[in-house]
């Protein structure tokens, strides 16, 4: 009984490190233009299971020169396919205003296939948000 109890906790901590493994890290992506202005997009998905959504902006020519909104929660990963859990008692709050829910984005990576020592990030691309912010957009893994 011993054994089998050890055994299916053994596969249980298996399953818990193989959705994170390889997905988990920060992905990113800047954008500065000739003017000075800067947008800034940050994800960073725990080994644990949660993640932190980062938007900056600052812009030159605006009232309003910077801009910082945020998102976070949890994740899973089904393949290459991330899916974002949101418990709006616990993740939204007056700084986490973004709502990942109905939020999915899929990790692109380097063919095995593809032999070239050229090294080409992990990259994540979201195709399916309500959050008009997101949709759409492309971060690549920095770490």
């Amino acid at each position: 009984m011993k054994q089998l109890i050890l055994l299916l906790f053994f596969i249980f901590s298996l399953t818990l490190t193989a959705q994170s493994e390889g997905y988990n890290g920060n992905y990113e992506v800047k954008y500065k233009n000739n003017d000075g202005s800067i947008i800034e997009y940050k994800i960073n998905l725990n080994s644990s299971g949660s993640f932190i959504f980062h938007y900056y902006a600052k812009h030159t020519r605006s009232k309003s020169p910077e801009q910082n909104i945020y998102g976070k929660g949890k994740w899973k990963a089904d393949k290459n396919i991330i899916s974002f859990i949101i418990d709006e008692q616990i993740d939204l709050d007056d700084t986490h205003i973004l709502n990942f829910r109905n939020t999915k984005a899929r990790i692109d990576r380097k063919s095995p296939r593809n032999k070239t020592p050229e090294i080409i990030p992990d990259l994540m691309r979201f195709f399916k948000s309500d959050i008009s912010l997101v949709e759409g957009l492309k971060l690549k893994k920095i770490n």
